[in-house]
């Protein structure tokens, strides 16, 4: 996706190590997409080997900052510190990065920028577009996966904040959780937190504020929703509409419809996923079971 709220950048190639022990070139008038929190472009290693590298703007406020430093730390100590090392992804179901850090780029008109840099493996874009997903293939793969990634961030005080389907990615056959441009840390001993980075997708963010791990079950629900519908949001003429007033209050302006009997209790885990108030939402444990016996 292109969208002109995105880094403009100049179009050279700039060496890139960051915090790792490989030296990549951005190449910064490859891109690949862009989105209003960075650009990705084509990046390459020493060796030849291609790679995305996001380069976003930084976090105008210190905590933001801190909040994305902290994600892109732990995710970092993945890839040393997991017994599978890079190919981590394959149980964590998160995106491994390569290195993270800063770059300057100027661009004529515009003067110099400083940038936060992550650079990723290229991966399949699978699902912003899927219209062909089966109910066998969100029970198996896609559900069981995108639940792992989300607990272990959840784990270690991280919450996401923009699941949908286009922060789903395919790498090597596996389920990879991608962009943690706007995640946040949770406070100490709190579940809650606050941030100023409010960039939520309409459709997939509950109408609370508040900074919620229950938050990131919610968008999954959605997500699931999204994949088994074809690829179409069950509410997408409210969102055209700006009207997704009924939706955030709890109400189910649109119906699940299950293309098979058994497919029934997937509408239930969805509707169970996307309940309004957080404290009656469900969650990790209740995903598992769901896996363990769909009809229970």
């Amino acid at each position: 996706d292109l969208d002109s709220t995105a880094p403009v950048l100049s179009g050279d190639d700039l060496p890139f190590q960051g915090d790792g022990d490989r030296t990549f070139t951005l190449h910064t008038a490859d891109v690949i997409g862009a989105g209003g929190q960075g650009t990705v472009v084509r990046a390459t290693d020493e060796e030849g080997r291609t790679y995305a590298a996001k380069i976003a703007y930084q976090p105008h406020a210190v905590r933001d900052r801190l909040a994305r430093r902290t994600v892109l730390e732990y995710l970092r100590r993945l890839m040393t510190e997991h017994p599978l090392g890079e190919a981590h992804f394959r149980e964590t179901h998160l995106m491994p990065l390569y290195a993270t850090g800063q770059i300057r780029d100027v661009t004529p008109g515009l003067g110099e920028s400083t940038y936060d840099v992550a650079v990723m493996p290229v991966c399949v874009d699978r699902f912003s577009h899927a219209t062909d997903l089966s109910f066998e293939a969100l029970r198996d793969t896609v559900i069981p996966q995108a639940a792992e990634a989300l607990h272990l961030l959840h784990g270690q005080g991280i919450v996401h904040r923009d699941v949908k389907p286009k922060n789903l990615y395919v790498l090597d056959d596996t389920v990879a959780l991608g962009d943690f441009g706007i995640s946040s840390v949770l406070e100490a001993g709190r579940d809650t937190g606050a941030t100023k980075v409010d960039r939520r997708t309409p459709g997939y963010s509950p109408h609370s504020s508040v900074v919620q791990r229950e938050n990131d079950w919610y968008a999954l629900g959605y997500t699931i929703w999204t994949l088994y519908n074809g690829g179409c949001h069950p509410h997408q003429a409210l969102i055209d509409a700006d009207d997704l007033s009924a939706v955030l209050a709890g109400k189910r302006p649109v119906a699940f419809a299950a293309r098979a009997p058994e497919h029934q209790s997937l509408g239930d885990l969805i509707y169970g996923l996307t309940y309004a108030h957080s404290q009656g939402r469900l969650g990790y444990d209740d995903i598992q079971r769901w896996l363990a016996d769909p009809g229970a």
